[in-house]
């Protein structure tokens, strides 16, 4: 067998680094101990030492709890929290109470805390069976403070858990005067907008969905001017029901008390089960519906219905809001005019709709854009550093890639549907969140090709290669639709240009029209204003930059 030799060094110089002094193997070896492998074998008899005895140590302890317990051995309250959401007529809801101990449970006592305005039936104190049930009914008035903040607390003999169930809410005062022509809808997102040094971006969404808001002008005629002082006063900073009346469409058939349906359509209007809805024939005249759900032409309401409609009143969606600053009533004594700005509590939460179009990747829009007063004004951005000492020439430096092109066009909308679909369209962008190709709608290709062409055109020199080729994208419009393609190459002349596309035209030249540059867009604010008009007519501002051309 052979020898194992191993090198230690027992000397206590420190490191050459001047670190303290350790114990380390170096070269050369100073020492070398010879071992036998044999001499490291231990030989003797297998001896049993079990068992081990030890001494018992009883500690306080707590089971852990597993699966089981999220079943039994609780008192299970169904539903844990009572959400009455925007109140606006009396409510009645059922609370049960299931024992799911193993053996009956006392309940000792029952107290409502907080409970103006609400009532409930059921013990105070009993005996609950093994598995047994025990339902309350809770019923709340619409008369009471204007938040509902209330708690239905149980107190158990021990060792019953104790505990309650919430029931929150907030009663709703509608804004019941018709405001119509100038009424301005304003949707508003959040985006966090990184911009790097070369002009790109990243863009960071902060709120998933819009708040809405309006600003309205109500007409309030001599025989309402009393109730409307008092409403303001009384109401000011409590909750508002706000109807929609851009969104509002009148009754297929009249309603009958004591039903719980109503024949309307509900197409393009923000209808959302849960939340409420007005049937509106004047300020004084109406009714407010919660909706338990609704089909294409019918609504179902949370409640039966308590007055009847003809065929003439309208229904709207009808949104809970705060009002935002301070009303003003202006008066002359024989009628008045209320101003006021509301913001919806919940954020409007409309579908995100893809465009039907789509070019690499990203939706695509093509609606037409309206001037707004005198012309459309286009911003050419770009980030121009200046360094300048004052004692020597100033340097400058631009480190953008491309210059941003901005401008703010118009949209009119002739039709309650028209307005929906600009609405999916915004949701869709989301503030500054999602670009979107958007052409010039100008004339920045004039053609002079003929016969037939496929993928090389002539083009007139607008001076497109010299000074914009990065603009490497193209609408091209032709007798028979739109081309949308990538410009491969442009060379030039001095006149004509020759432009290669990554799209076969196979078209007479005498069918082009002319083509329009397109820029990747995004809206350049988070804060979108839609200004209503008579006969369902509005109109909107759009503010876009272009993120690459």
């Amino acid at each position: 067998m052979a020898d194992i030799f191993v090198g230690v060094d027992l000397s206590t110089e420190g490191p050459a680094n001047g670190a303290n002094p350790v114990l380390e193997l170096r070269d050369p070896i100073p020492a070398q101990i010879p071992f036998s492998v044999l001499g490291l074998q231990q030989q003797g008899p297998l001896v049993n030492n079990f068992p081990v005895s030890w001494a018992t140590v009883v500690s306080a302890a707590e089971s852990a709890l597993d699966y089981r317990d999220d079943f039994y051995n609780r008192i299970r309250y169904l539903p844990e929290r009572i959400d009455l959401g925007a109140l606006v007529s009396g409510q009645t809801r059922d609370l049960v109470i299931w024992n799911q101990h193993p053996d009956a449970r006392v309940l000792t006592s029952l107290t409502l805390i907080n409970g103006d305005g609400i009532e409930f039936t059921g013990p105070t104190s009993f005996t609950l069976a093994h598995n047994g049930f025990q339902t309350y009914t809770i019923t709340v008035s619409a008369d009471g403070p204007p938040t509902v903040n209330a708690q239905l607390a149980f107190d158990w003999v021990a060792p019953t858990e104790d505990n309650s169930v919430a029931i929150i809410g907030s009663r709703v005062v509608p804004f019941p005067f018709l405001y119509g022509q100038g009424a301005v809808e304003t949707l508003k997102w959040q985006t966090q907008v990184i911009t790097s040094n070369d002009g790109s971006e990243q863009r960071i969404r902060v709120r998933n969905h819009p708040r809405q808001g309006f600003a309205v002008t109500a007409f309030i005629p001599r025989p309402l001017l009393a109730f409307a002082d008092n409403l303001l006063y009384g109401w000011r900073s409590n909750l508002w029901g706000i109807p929609v009346f851009a969104e509002c469409r009148t009754l297929n058939t009249a309603t009958t008390i004591g039903l719980s349906t109503v024949d309307v359509n509900t197409d393009f209007a923000q209808f959302v089960v849960g939340e409420l809805a007005i049937i509106y024939n004047t300020a004084t005249d109406f009714e407010i519906i919660q909706i338990f759900s609704f089909t294409a032409n019918e609504i179902v309401t949370k409640s039966p219905l308590t007055k009847a409609f003809n065929t003439n009143a309208v229904v709207t969606p009808m949104l809970s809001c705060r009002m935002l600053g301070n009303p003003i009533r202006q008066t002359t004594g024989f009628g008045a005019f209320i101003t006021a700005d509301f913001e919806a509590i919940k954020n409007s939460s409309l579908p995100s709709i893809a465009s039907p179009i789509q070019f690499l990747g990203d939706d695509v829009f093509l609606d037409e854009q309206l001037a707004i007063e005198n012309g459309v004004s286009d911003t050419y951005t770009s980030r121009v550093d200046t360094l300048d000492f004052a004692s020597s020439n100033v340097a400058i430096f631009a480190p953008w890639d491309n210059t941003k092109k901005s401008r703010v066009f118009g949209q009119q909308l002739t039709s309650q549907e028209e307005l929906w679909n600009f609405r999916l369209f915004l949701h869709r962008r989301a503030g500054r969140l999602r670009p979107v190709w958007m052409p010039t709608h100008e004339v920045d290709f004039t053609f002079q090709s003929v016969g037939t062409v496929n993928t090389t055109l002539l083009v007139r020199d607008d001076g497109q290669v010299l000074y914009s080729s990065a603009r490497t994208h193209i609408r091209i419009l032709t007798k028979t639709g739109d081309v949308l393609a990538t410009i491969n190459s442009m060379v030039t002349d001095g006149s004509t240009i020759t432009m290669v596309i990554d799209v076969d035209l196979n078209r007479d030249a005498s069918e082009l029209l002319h083509g329009q540059h397109l820029g990747l867009q995004r809206l350049s604010s988070d804060r979108i204003e839609l200004s209503h008009g008579s006969n369902f007519d509005s109109d909107v501002s759009v503010p876009i930059i272009e993120l690459k051309p």
